[in-house]
């Protein structure tokens, strides 16, 4: 089925956004909102937490805001923590439907403006005018950690920290998982962390943002498509992204990214005693 027959259909539309984020002409990221990789115009989007909310239109039908919430995690949040941006950071949102290689633009312009919050970063987008370059501002320091968990700059070894089991039952997001699954770990230390497991001979992941230890259930960040009970996942611990943690869970404060300078409420100006 086309775009169109998907888009009018009320049974066979599985509607998802596929994102790409363009800095300077050369750095590319394509993220979906779908579970597992999509590949649509000859390209692959990688799926990461993302979200979007209505586009706005203001001043006139060409002009348009877009807010886009991408995960702490995802390596373009973690290019845009740095310097100031001498090059726009070009977005363009498509919308597809899973399984179906067409897809429509329905959202072309550049960041500007990016905020920071523990676990995400929003871009605020806008199609400007073209002959003003938008050039947003990225932060120096964060007292948060912005290393991807486990991944290269942060090179804490996830099988140290990861669990095997089996589902007892799936309900929507919610995964029950036996007694005891959590091993040596305490069952809290799993939120933020990944559920992965294996879906159509391809790994799938979700992020776990929500352990309940008197049930064992486990809420995922969206319902895990091929999952069903006696199934074998994995779990990993998350992280809170602080320095107490990456110490005292991790022992992996050398790696810290964040800024490791305790703040207090007041503030003394130099030269002059407190």
């Amino acid at each position: 089925m086309t775009f169109g027959a998907l888009e009018a259909s009320r049974d066979s539309g599985k509607p998802i956004f596929l994102a790409t984020f363009t800095y300077g002409g050369t750095k590319v990221w394509r993220h979906t909102n779908a579970e597992f990789e999509v590949t649509s115009g000859g390209y692959t989007y990688t799926p990461f937490p993302i979200t979007y909310d209505r586009i706005a239109h203001t001043s006139g039908a060409d002009r348009a805001s877009l807010k886009v919430t991408i995960g702490w995690d995802s390596p373009l949040a973690q290019f845009l923590l740095g310097d100031v941006m001498p090059w726009e950071l070009e977005v363009e949102i498509r919308k597809a439907h899973a399984g179906d290689t067409d897809s429509v633009l329905v959202f072309s312009g550049v960041a500007s403006a990016v905020t920071y919050s523990p676990g995400v970063v929003t871009l605020s987008c806008e199609t400007p005018n073209r002959n003003t370059p938008v050039r947003p501002s990225r932060r120096h320091f964060t007292k948060y950690c912005p290393h991807q968990l486990y991944g290269p700059d942060c090179q804490a070894n996830p099988n140290n920290f990861k669990v095997d089991t089996t589902t007892v039952s799936v309900s929507g997001a919610v995964v029950r998982l036996p007694s005891g699954w959590n091993g040596s770990f305490q069952k809290t230390e799993f939120l933020h962390g990944v559920f992965t497991w294996v879906y159509a001979f391809r790994p799938a992941y979700a992020f776990i943002i929500g352990v309940d230890a008197a049930t064992d259930d486990v809420t995922l960040s969206w319902i895990p498509s091929g999952l069903t009970s006696n199934y074998n996942v994995s779990l990993s611990i998350g992280c809170d992204k602080t320095a107490a943690t990456c110490s005292g869970v991790f022992n992996n404060l050398p790696n810290f990214g964040g800024l490791l300078v305790e703040l207090s409420d007041s503030f003394t100006p130099f030269g002059r005693e407190p």
